[in-house]
């Protein structure tokens, strides 16, 4: 799998986290019981770290990404 295809992937996994989040955002608002509370909150505790984790893994595949191609450049000659 390449880089290009890992950072599609995070991606598409960080929509859906989001979606879910959203989710249960509106469902937290919505909530008046007490224990249906907590579940949703532990819920997003939950999904939020996830969020992160990803965030950060594509961070860092965006930024190798970058490196690499930096290092892969040709250098221009120099103008006469």
């Amino acid at each position: 799998m390449t880089k290009e295809e890992q950072i599609a992937g995070l991606e598409v996994a960080l929509a859906a986290i989001n979606a879910q989040i959203a989710q249960q955002e509106a469902a937290l608002r919505a909530a008046s019981d007490p224990d249906d509370i907590r579940s949703i909150t532990s819920t997003l505790v939950e999904l939020r770290s996830e969020q992160t984790r990803l965030q950060a893994q594509l961070d860092n595949l965006r930024a190798a990404a970058v490196e690499v191609s930096a290092l892969g450049a040709k250098p221009k000659p120099p103008r006469p």
